[in-house]
């Protein structure tokens, strides 16, 4: 029983090593993961320096990047897919890398500096064509150490700059903002010409309602036949006296009033075959500065002759006969011409204002008034 049961233990305790020892294995290899690899293709190096010293720059270089744990493209294979055009700019080197499956293109130019060499180094990622660029002076002793330390730059990503724009991208970028701007420019067009429509068709409908408010009526609407009565009151500018009589006691010849007042009547007829064109017949009574009566015929034009609204002009003169009833008894023609401003009131009623001036010739200069009208006509006959 013994042996049997150290049988038992000793099974038991070489199946636990067996359960224990592949986990350990297991997680041995995640713990020693190191980073991607990292494949380089090494363009040839150029610059005004001999060949020689270009060889030797660039063994320095793919040295110092195998020590770092990269791994560099045949330089065999890299001549071979280059061809005749080395690739310029740093789209076409990453498509080169691309081509190459590396990760990453170097290149390199050598210019010599008194037993020294400057180094300039140009990394691009193949897979965005970012791109950092260093500048050494390299030579003697440390022309390694400052490789190294010049490649430990450049592959910091940090140190990688913005992704070069594509040109073909670019092109079709530039072409959709010209798009954008020019149907931008077309929606602003449309949009000022709605709002020119817009604005005519408010222009339209405003025209409407005042042609439907004030309909297109001519100067006689109301009727060929127009009646009109007028104040007129000015001053006097010539008069004739009469030589008194007689002289109150104590008195002295009185002068006759400077204030020229006359009421005035007139009638008048439309012409239909000139529009705006009335024969007229006029009464005028003079009370100051004499009494005098006069009579006489003429012709008026009124503008517009046909029209919405209802202001209208109005330009005559009258010729007749001028008598004398006290004062200066004279008798003698009678002239007035006259300009007046009307408003329709009604297409039968307008109000009247103007100026008229009143001249009787006779000896010492007759009389003269110069007067300001207004009044009402009345349109007869519709």
């Amino acid at each position: 029983m013994k042996r049997a049961a150290l049988a038992l233990c000793a099974l038991a305790a070489l199946a636990g090593s067996f359960v224990v020892a592949p986990s350990t294995a297991l997680a041995q290899p995640v713990a020693n993961a190191g980073p991607a690899q990292v494949t380089v293709a090494v363009l040839p190096f150029t610059g005004n320096a001999t060949q020689d010293l270009i060889g030797d720059a660039e063994a320095v270089v793919r040295n110092a990047l195998l020590t770092r744990g990269a791994t560099v493209s045949e330089r065999a294979a890299v001549m071979m897919a280059l061809g005749v055009d080395a690739p310029r700019d740093a789209q076409n080197v990453a498509t080169f890398g691309r081509n190459l499956r590396a990760t990453h293109v170097l290149s390199g130019t050598v210019r010599p500096l008194s037993g020294q060499y400057v180094l300039t180094l140009t990394i691009t990622e193949a897979a965005t064509a970012r791109a950092a660029t260093r500048e050494e002076n390299v030579g003697g002793d440390t022309a390694s150490a400052t490789v190294r330390s010049m490649l430990e730059r450049l592959f910091d990503p940090a140190a990688l700059g913005p992704a070069p724009v594509d040109p073909e991208e670019e092109r079709r970028r530039r072409e959709a903002d010209e798009r954008r701007a020019a149907e931008e420019r077309q929606r602003a067009e449309q949009q000022r010409r709605d709002a020119e429509a817009q604005r005519r068709r408010a222009e339209e409908e405003r025209q409407r309602a005042f042609e439907a408010a004030n309909p297109l009526r001519p100067y006689a609407a109301g009727g060929p036949f127009a009646i009109g009565v007028q104040l007129h009151l000015g001053g006097l500018a010539s008069d004739t006296r009469a030589t008194p009589t007689m002289v109150r006691p104590g008195g002295q010849v009185t002068e006759p009033s400077s204030l020229a007042f006359v009421l005035r009547v007139e009638g008048a007829y439309a012409i239909g075959a000139v529009s705006g064109l009335e024969v007229v017949a006029a009464a005028m009574l003079m009370t100051t500065p004499t009494t005098a009566l006069g009579l006489g015929a003429g012709a008026q034009f009124t503008f517009p002759s046909t029209g919405r609204g209802r202001f209208r002009a109005t330009g005559g003169a009258v010729l007749g006969l001028f008598q004398g009833l006290s004062g200066a008894q004279i008798t003698t023609a009678w002239i007035e011409p006259y300009a007046r401003a009307q408003f329709d009131i009604t297409p039968t009623v307008a109000a009247v204002a103007g100026l008229a001036l009143d001249v009787a010739p006779g000896d010492n200069g007759g009389v003269t008034t110069f007067t300001v009208t207004a009044g009402a006509r009345f349109r007869l006959g519709n």
